[in-house]
């Protein structure tokens, strides 16, 4: 794995980036492995209740999941954790058995913080499918912490070593603001790496994506990719084995509890990568008091194709629809927007890594 592996998206499993990987051309899909993160169960406004049961819920993304990717792929259900065993047991297990029949080789994703019955589900499905396991650490229990000795313990009570781990050093949205601060973190971590050229992947993740659009003013906004700057930065640094490059798409970590019903005020906008910028096209109020519903989109998606940002309508098929959106032929809503921006995401990253860490 470790010899093609360069891109790990890690995607909140909802339907508009599940969408997105299934419209995935296959030469962007070359070198990639996606981590779904199970998104908590969606909450009755009214009831104050969970709308399915734990096994509905996860069974319902697992049909998406095997309907739009094939190969490994990482899982993690953190934001069940607290969530009460249904009788398929864990989310883990419920995961993988509903992905049985599919073409999804199931790795699960896991870090030190987790729960015993986590742990537990991790250990079982790596002895039932043998795929291996991803352990996925915040800053907090990187191995420079306490010299790996966690590490070493986790791998123990699993029954797995390093071999069989595909190893991601996540910053998460802690990932700052200055690309050289968050490259120096990395290299110092990698460089002082316990059982180095043992891992069967390294990957450095981080997200700079803002939560959300409210505070940007309608019209193009651009911020700095600082995951993607980052990386560049630590490629010209090493000396040792590259690592994988892993982002969140378009979102924010903090954007994984996202239920677009449960938004009042919300305004038609596009989240769109071009080199090392974030380019957020934002216009008027598609939902709320005195919106024009989703066809506000029109005017986001005329302003973000004819400015130099714009890859082309060929560039991609979330391209291709940014032009319809443009011409009014197909506004879409928001998982469609969603679905574009981390389409387009995709295929552009798939580019870039292609082009840096070609001989």
């Amino acid at each position: 794995m470790s010899a093609y592996l360069q891109y790990v998206p890690i995607l909140i499993a909802k339907q508009g980036e599940r969408r997105a990987l299934r419209d995935l051309p296959p030469a962007a899909r070359a070198g990639m492995i996606p981590m779904f993160v199970l998104p908590p169960r969606t909450v009755d406004s009214d009831s104050g209740q969970p709308k399915k049961t734990v096994d509905q819920h996860v069974r319902n993304i697992a049909k998406d999941i095997g309907a739009c990717w094939r190969g490994p792929a990482f899982v993690d259900t953190l934001h069940l954790e607290g969530d009460q065993l249904g009788p398929g047991g864990h989310p883990l297990e419920i995961l993988a058995d509903s992905l049985a029949e599919s073409d999804v080789e199931v790795i699960p994703s896991t870090s030190l913080g987790r729960s015993s019955r986590y742990q537990m589900a991790v250990a079982e499905l790596e002895r039932r499918n043998g795929q291996g396991v991803c352990f996925r650490l915040p800053p907090e229990e990187w191995p420079s912490v306490d010299d790996g000795d966690a590490l070493r313990t986790l791998m123990g009570r699993l029954q797995i070593g390093p071999r069989r781990v595909d190893l991601i050093l996540d910053c998460g949205n802690r990932i700052g603001k200055l690309p050289s601060l968050a490259s120096s973190g990395f290299e110092s971590e990698l460089m002082s790496l316990p059982l180095a050229g043992l891992w069967r992947s390294v990957t450095v993740a981080g997200a700079s994506a803002p939560v959300g659009m409210s505070e940007l003013p309608r019209g193009l906004n651009s911020i700095e990719r600082v995951e993607w700057s980052a990386y560049r930065e630590l490629l010209v640094d090493l000396d040792a084995r590259t690592p994988t490059f892993g982002d969140y798409g378009i979102v924010n970590p903090d954007g994984d509890k996202r239920q677009f019903s449960n938004v009042v005020n919300m305004s038609a906008a596009l989240r769109y990568t071009r080199d090392d910028q974030w380019i957020f096209a934002k216009g008027d109020l598609a939902r709320g008091k005195g919106s024009i519903g989703n066809k506000a989109m029109i005017a986001v998606a005329k302003r973000l194709s004819a400015s130099p940002h714009f890859a082309g309508a060929r560039h991609c098929p979330a391209d291709a629809w940014i032009a319809e959106a443009a011409a009014g032929t197909s506004v879409g809503g928001a998982t469609q927007w969603i679905q574009h921006g981390t389409l387009h995401h995709l295929v552009t990253v798939s580019e870039q890594l292609a082009n840096l860490l070609s001989p």
